[in-house]
């Protein structure tokens, strides 16, 4: 070991894109999105603060937008 840090990898927006979708994909199916949202995000090298803001961000973004249709068709109510 060198002791040398690898270099952080270049930001995409295809592959933020593919990585979003993915996720998206896996959460919505088996509620294991983090792995895939992950391989996107550690390679970008990012602080720990703002690699856990991103990724709870990005799971409250998806449950609210799971939760609407089901608000929307009366599936989720107070009395449940």
């Amino acid at each position: 070991m060198s002791g040398k840090r690898d270099e952080p990898a270049r930001r995409s927006g295809f592959r933020a894109a593919i990585a979003g979708t993915a996720s998206d994909m896996t959460t919505t199916l088996a509620y294991s999105g983090r792995p895939t949202l992950a391989m996107y995000l550690l390679p970008l090298g990012l602080l720990k603060n703002v690699y856990a803001g991103t990724t709870s961000l990005f799971s409250t973004a998806g449950n609210l937008v799971k939760a609407l249709p089901l608000l929307w068709l009366g599936a989720l109510s107070a009395q449940q």
